[in-house]
């Protein structure tokens, strides 16, 4: 891992090549709607800054019984922290550091970035500096002048750090499984750990008063710890949340003599701390979303609740705070299908939105109707049929996309919840759902849709995919269900067993793309449904949640593992390889693609417009003979005449010696290398790693591929 980190440094090797040997390809990211859930709040003055998915909403809050909207703020990645200071907004979001202008909320102004070595989830500023923890370490910034930002400091902690908080000449650091973290940056330039405590959860968050610290706890709530003595902090009492273990203790804010306790899905508690030893929950709200930032200014509270957007409570009365007013957000999106320049996205609590994307580039929020929580879409010309994992199939009108209309809804009692849902021609949706398998449901009338029966599939239904008579089910642990309706009888004709859990199926012609968490693709012949056949697979270690093929290329949502685009061989010689990838943070949970562009949903931070550019394959194989003896031969395939070169690099990352560069026509071509360096003297015995690269035009390298060399003394 240490030569890894290191070629990625120097610039060797990518993080694309490391996996599965992809190279840079002509997949990129040209648009995206960055908006989704609510997870960090600001508040300064009467201006509200709400980190919400990939870009921040700026709502004027004076009157906090309406907040409304005066701006936004994009990002490329997912907001996770924010704070003010002299008029300038700290934006910690998945790809670094942002600067923003803020000294007119109307219109902000980006004045400065910074990259910083992890995921920026937090940051707080005090003085000319800026602590910001990045779950590997703990980055201090001179903001002296913020339109240059400049690391002058940096600690890596032994956990992840996730909050950060400094009470000079202390930084106290959230340490995430390693608990608090403290740091003495009396010298900010080099910071000095002086003591820890492990706490009994997983530290998420820390605000500092006095003599003691308080720590968001995520599985255990609130844990209290006496730093009256840094090099010796102590545990002095805890609160332990009733919430569900996963989803308790997410932040924190301190009020003399109370602490603020965001707790998830059981909303705001309020914990009178004025004995630390044992503190006593004397108030609690239960807000309409998952609580997981706030920031407590005179009497109010304002929470950033997840699905729920932003929340506002009146805590004038402690023990019995209240809601006053909100502002709504869209949700993490969940599927999207687009016809005639209109994307529709399924987006969670927040319903489903309609997007104008007659510029991809520039997608435009058309309009929204607010179903259940709407998980997966299917789309029929006027109607859009939504399933919403608690409350069945809602069918809208969305003959105009602005001035979206219900015209129809089926909710039965006996239904688990809805996970995928797909339409056919005979008037028909089928219904993923769960533990009760699959649903048939006629829409002839879509003011009266009514259920015409059902198979109670062995698995846990997730997605359903048809071709008119069949229906195909992936049934996680199930596998794949094969399912024949004719008129109201529904049955199973065959299944498909695989060694892992089936998330999702897409039916095209005589083939079945079946993708396999943590597996991969699995391509089947389905021209006998009876008999599907496995005809090929590509390996791939991603929880993969969606797959669309276009009759060349198969499209792959990977979860955590980012977007794959796989090419699929001609019949009979079918095979498949990866073309291209493209990284993502958040989980990628639906995919479409309409040439030349690719619509991808992104977890947390609204949806993504890519374009594929099919660029020639080129493959570099492994010398012959390896390990070598004084010379070795080097091979490569091009599909195109293209110009580029082959470098070899020593195990500290130096070139040693460039065997070719030019251009070089389609075909096999083989280069040798005698095992001398660019000074024509041999070099020594051991590993070397050979890097193929194809120039574009700017002469900037379009792909690259690595294989690992071994000389012989």
């Amino acid at each position: 891992m240490v030569i890894i980190s290191l070629f990625l440094q120097l610039g060797i090797i990518s993080p694309v090549s490391i996996r599965n040997g992809i190279g840079p390809s002509g997949l990129k990211c040209v648009g995206r709607w960055p908006f989704g859930a609510s997870y960090t709040v600001w508040v300064e003055d009467t201006i509200c800054y709400l980190g919400s998915g990939g870009g921040v909403y700026v709502l004027n809050v004076a009157n906090p019984l309406s907040p409304q909207k005066i701006s936004e703020i994009e990002t490329s990645g997912f907001v996770d922290g924010l704070c003010v200071s002299n008029n300038t907004l700290y934006l910690a979001y998945n790809k670094g550091l942002k600067i923003i202008d803020v000294s007119n909320p109307i219109s902000p102004i980006e004045i400065g970035d910074y990259d910083t070595p992890g995921v920026a989830c937090n940051v707080y500023c005090s003085g000319s500096y800026l602590y910001v923890a990045t779950k590997i370490s703990v980055s201090i910034i001179d903001i002296s002048n913020p339109r240059s930002p400049v690391e002058i400091g940096h600690y890596n902690t032994s956990g992840e750090a996730g909050g950060v908080y400094c009470v000079y000449p202390y930084a106290y650091i959230a340490d995430g499984d390693a608990g608090l973290c403290i740091l003495d940056i009396s010298n900010p330039r080099s910071p000095v750990k002086v003591g820890t405590y492990n706490t009994p959860g997983y530290a998420l968050n820390v605000c500092c008063v006095g003599s003691y610290a308080y720590i968001a706890d995520r599985g255990v709530g609130l844990t209290i710890i006496d730093i009256s003595d840094p090099f010796s902090p102590k545990e002095v009492g805890a609160y332990i949340s009733p919430s569900p273990i996963w989803d308790k203790g997410w932040n924190v804010w301190y009020a003399n003599p109370y602490v603020y306790l965001a707790d998830g899905c059981v909303g705001i508690k309020i914990i009178d701390i004025s004995d630390p030893s044992s503190p006593k929950e004397v108030g609690a709200i239960d807000t309409k979303g998952n609580a997981r930032g706030l920031y407590c200014i005179d009497s109010l509270t304002f929470v950033a609740d997840v699905s729920g957007g932003l929340t506002i409570l009146n805590i004038s009365t402690p023990t019995q705070p209240q809601e006053i007013g909100s502002y709504d957000t869209p949700d993490n999106i969940r599927s999207i299908v687009c016809k005639s320049n209109v994307a529709y996205a399924s987006n969670g609590k927040a319903g489903v939105y309609t997007f104008d994307i007659s510029n991809p580039r520039l997608p435009k929020v058309l309009g929204y109707y607010k179903t259940g929580y709407a998980w997966d879409i299917a789309i029929d010309s006027p109607y859009l049929y939504v399933g919403a994992v608690r409350d069945g199939i809602s069918i809208l009108n969305v003959s105009n996309p602005s001035s979206i209309t219900e015209v129809g809804k089926y909710n039965p009692d006996n239904w688990d919840k809805v996970y995928g849902v797909c339409y056919d021609t005979f008037n028909r949706v089928y219904v993923a759902s769960g533990e009760t398998g699959l649903r048939v449901v006629d829409v002839s009338n879509p003011t009266t849709p009514y259920e015409i029966g059902f198979y109670d599939t062995p698995g846990f239904s997730l997605d359903v995919s048809t071709d008119g008579h069949y229906v195909y089910v992936s049934d996680s642990y199930g596998g794949l269900r094969i399912i024949e309706v004719i008129g109201t009888s529904v049955y199973e004709i065959s299944h498909w067993d695989v060694p892992g859990d089936v998330y999702c199926v897409y039916r095209y012609g005589d083939y079945g793309f079946v993708a396999v968490k943590d597996i991969g693709l699995y391509l089947l012949d389905l021209s006998n449904p009876y008999s599907p056949k496995e005809l090929c697979h590509y390996d791939l270690d991603a929880h993969t949640c969606d797959v669309y093929y276009d009759g060349k290329y198969a499209y792959i949502g990977g979860g955590n593992g980012g977007i794959y685009i796989i090419e699929v061989g001609d019949f009979p010689n079918l095979s498949m390889r990866c073309v291209a990838y493209y990284p993502s943070t958040w989980w990628t949970y639906s995919i479409y693609y309409d040439a030349p562009y690719l619509y991808a949903t992104n977890e947390e931070a609204g949806f993504m417009v890519l374009e594929f550019i099919e660029k020639p394959y080129f493959d570099l194989m492994q010398n012959s003979t390896n390990p070598f003896i004084k010379s070795t031969s080097l091979q490569f395939k091009l599909e195109a005449r293209s110009r580029g070169n082959i470098k070899i690099y020593d195990l500290l990352g130096r070139l040693v010696c460039t065997p070719w560069e030019g251009d070089a026509e389609e075909g096999y071509h083989t280069v040798m290398w005698d095992g001398n360096n660019c000074n024509g003297n041999k070099v020594s015995a051991g590993t070397y790693f050979c890097k193929l690269n194809l120039i574009d035009r700017e002469g900037y390298s379009n792909y690259s591929e690595v294989k690992k060399l071994i000389l012989l003394k």
